[in-house]
């Protein structure tokens, strides 16, 4: 796990399990890499727990280390990974609004979730949200203890907000600022 993760921070190029394995002298074969993945014994949502704290637990630490003022910025932001429009066989992959563009656009979206405290920023969580029809259309095919639920962006933003509430909570506040699009937290 720690190659791979080495690897995806210094290969600048496509992704894929070969090219991430060439990145090292002795590796194994890359049909190793994808069925660790693949057969992992962790549940993704462990693993982001863990790296969300490690990753918070950080950013708080480092200003108080160096005697800063301790304001910590929450900025939440939907994005949108813009595919190619005949993409069709990729499950999130649907047409959404882009705003920025004023076009519509195939692709899939996604909320991110940074964090900032003194200098330091660090991306602590980012969660995929599907659209209505999106989930109606993937849970016709789907046995009924596999179906999905549909989140609006507003609830996964505040599911977010309160897995990092006690992290941040010493004391603190949220406060919604309209013009920068920040939630500081004192």
């Amino acid at each position: 796990m720690i190659r791979s993760a080495d690897a995806l921070l210094v290969w600048e190029g496509p992704k894929t399990p070969a090219a991430l394995q060439r990145q090292f002298v002795e590796a194994p074969a890359p049909s190793n890499w994808a069925d660790f993945l693949r057969i992992s014994p962790w549940l993704a949502s462990e693993m982001r727990a863990a790296v969300r704290a490690r990753q918070v637990a950080w950013l708080i630490a480092e200003p108080e280390r160096a005697g800063a003022p301790r304001v910590i910025y929450i900025n939440l932001d939907d994005s949108l990974g813009e595919k190619d429009p005949r993409t069709r066989h990729i499950e999130s992959v649907a047409w959404f609004f882009d705003h920025t563009d004023n076009t519509y656009k195939n692709g899939f979206c996604y909320l991110v979730c940074t964090m900032r405290v003194g200098e330091n920023v660090a991306t602590v969580d980012l969660r995929l949200y599907l659209r209505e029809k999106t989930v109606w259309r993937l849970n016709r095919h789907r046995p009924p203890e596999r179906r999905l639920s549909f989140r609006s962006k507003y609830r996964i933003a505040r599911q977010i907000l309160a897995e990092l509430a006690p992290f941040c909570r010493k004391g603190g506040r949220f406060v919604f600022s309209l013009t920068a699009g920040t939630l500081p937290v004192a």
